[in-house]
């Protein structure tokens, strides 16, 4: 039996979302109450990034292209509820049974714009085996560069081989799938339909704007 998500996605709705999208065309949208569509759209886009990643070992250059895509479809998506957010002066939105939205402030984070000076920087210091890991080449690990950072920024430590960039604003969406179904977005009517057993919340986060 199937199910839908207020009834029916508005599929022109989405056909409208997505040549804006191929456009460049980023705009609020006209009803607040179509964000839980595109918040909808996003989650079958993630599951198609969680499958070409798995895959990814296969046909990785395909792949890596069609994940790019991907992204750039999810950050578009995800901006398109941003600014419909803002327009409405909204910060939380809830769809009872599909998701809740809710406008996050991004910490900002170091753009190392030489590595070799800031690799020998961390030696100085002793920061070297903290922060940069040896596989075939060097790598410097962004989580722990930016931790240290942030440290040697209170000391007024801040090296001239790297610059603080400022994010935007972002949004974070907690799907509530019921024990007894999941949903999934088809193809060509856009339903929702019960699925195997899932038990929790499924929560794409992280993925910042």
């Amino acid at each position: 039996m199937e199910t839908t998500v207020n009834q029916e996605i508005n599929k022109e709705e989405l056909v409208s979302l997505n040549e804006k999208f191929y456009n460049k065309d980023l705009r609020p949208l006209d009803d607040i109450f179509a964000i839980e569509h595109v918040a909808v759209e996003i989650y079958d886009i993630c599951k198609k990034k969680d499958y070409y990643k798995a895959y990814k070992k296969k046909k990785m250059e395909d792949i890596n292209r069609e994940i790019k895509k991907l992204e750039n479809k999810e950050k578009f998506f995800r901006e398109t509820i941003l600014l419909t957010l803002d327009k409405e002066g909204e910060k939380n939105i809830d769809f009872p049974g599909t998701c809740r939205i809710s406008k996050t402030k991004s910490r900002s984070v170091w753009d190392i714009t030489d590595e070799e000076a800031f690799i020998e920087k961390l030696k100085e210091k002793k920061e070297y085996d903290n922060v940069v890991e040896e596989i075939t080449e060097l790598n410097i690990i962004k989580t722990e560069a930016n931790k240290l950072l942030n440290e040697w920024e209170k000391n007024d430590q801040v090296p001239l081989c790297v610059s603080k960039q400022s994010k935007s604003p972002t949004i974070s969406i907690t799907y509530k799938l019921d024990t007894e179904k999941k949903l999934e977005v088809k193809p060509d009517n856009f339903k929702v339909i019960k699925k195997e057993k899932k038990e929790g919340l499924t929560h794409y986060d992280g993925l910042e704007i």
